[in-house]
């Protein structure tokens, strides 16, 4: 077997592997978290509990870890059928010190972001941590921009114009 079909596998069990943690995890918030410690009261206003977004947030988190679990098992059984020419599994792939760099580059936008949102709102703030991600993703150029202005925007009005919630 070569180097590229090695990472290929590798990658893909780490696949598996992440999904089942994620799935747990869910599992672990949704049946233990979310009903011991979060109140089970209605939100003023809204007509919702405080505990439907943490549950629609959990539900969204298992079933995307399913379905990385499930097509990362198809890709493991067609694994000798991928050209090796054709597959972005067999790129090499690693995590090393720019993984890294990124990593603390978002941890310091996410904290400047929770100081910002107390200054200048949500959008704003938004804005910014959402083209630092954008950026390290490298996304350029006017897809930058656009996407970054504007899915603040229609966070802000999707949520005032479907729950009546004002966002800070």
């Amino acid at each position: 077997m070569n180097r590229q079909k090695e990472s290929a596998i590798k990658m893909i069990k780490l696949n598996i592997i992440t999904g089942g943690v994620l799935v747990i995890f869910g599992l672990l918030a949704f049946l233990w978290v979310i009903p011991n410690y979060i109140p089970d009261v209605e939100v003023e206003n809204i007509g919702l509990k405080s505990s439907f977004f943490p549950n629609v947030s959990v539900v969204f988190l298992v079933v995307l870890s399913v379905i990385l679990m499930a097509t990362n098992f198809v890709k493991l059984k067609r694994i000798d059928s991928i050209s090796e020419e054709e597959s972005e599994e067999n790129e090499i792939l690693g995590f090393g010190r720019i993984e890294i760099i990124n990593i603390l580059i978002m941890i310091l936008g996410t904290i400047i972001f929770i100081l910002l949102m107390k200054f200048t709102g949500f959008v704003p703030a938004s804005i910014l941590l959402i083209s630092i991600a954008m950026y390290l993703a490298g996304v350029r150029g006017y897809k930058l921009l656009l996407i970054s202005i504007f899915f603040p925007f229609a966070i802000k009005e999707i949520l005032w114009r479907t729950l009546e919630v004002m966002l800070p």
